[in-house]
């Protein structure tokens, strides 16, 4: 089963209507109610943490269009490690389906999460 997503934005200090650990106890019961011989392939299409739109840029000098640079990378590692901190029920339960090989995740960056790219710790 290959199934496309995109655009979830993750972010500190954005907070879903819907916690996304509930979002995803709701989207991994519709996967398992599918047919399905090998793990599912969950394509995650861009967007995914949003290192663009938060006021985390205004706390220094960085900014989220500057030229790769270590500090650069040092501000996408705080934001993501920030991001990861604020949902980590929700990164736990991904991480606990990869690791049982109930779920495959592929990752390609879009314009919000480009900045990855610069970090490698980040992509961790």
């Amino acid at each position: 089963m290959l199934i496309f997503i995109s655009d979830l934005h993750l972010r500190p200090g954005f907070q879903a209507h819907l916690p996304r650990l509930q979002q995803f106890e709701r989207f991994w019961k519709r996967v398992q109610d599918q047919p399905h011989q090998r793990a599912p392939r969950l394509c995650i299409v861009g967007d995914f943490i949003d290192l663009v739109r938060t006021e985390f840029w205004f706390e220094g000098d960085t900014r989220p269009y500057d030229a790769p640079s270590p500090a650069l990378a040092a501000s996408v590692d705080e934001l993501v490690r920030r991001t990861i901190v604020e949902e980590q029920g929700f990164f736990d339960a991904l991480r606990q389906k990869t690791e049982a090989g109930l779920l495959e995740i592929e990752l390609l960056l879009g314009n919000h999460d480009r900045l990855l790219e610069h970090s490698p710790q980040a992509r961790r």
